[in-house]
């Protein structure tokens, strides 16, 4: 579950996945082919999927507004 304070944010289970790999290895460099490994494994999926639900994390995380 991803919190901001006490409260739950919404976020999707891909999503999740992808910012537990992020914070798994913080400073290190993840290829996108590392990353879509991580969060859809045995399954082929398009780069557009890598990119939705980081742009959806990124929303839901605030990143680049308010000083984040």
């Amino acid at each position: 579950m991803l919190l901001e304070g006490e409260v739950p944010l919404r976020v999707g289970s891909r999503a999740l996945d992808m910012l537990i790999a992020l914070l798994e290895r913080p400073g290190d460099l993840i290829s996108k082919s590392d990353l879509m490994q991580r969060v859809w494994p045995n399954t082929h999926v398009e780069e557009s999927n890598l990119k939705v639900n980081i742009s959806a994390l990124r929303r839901t995380i605030g990143d680049g507004s308010g000083g984040r």
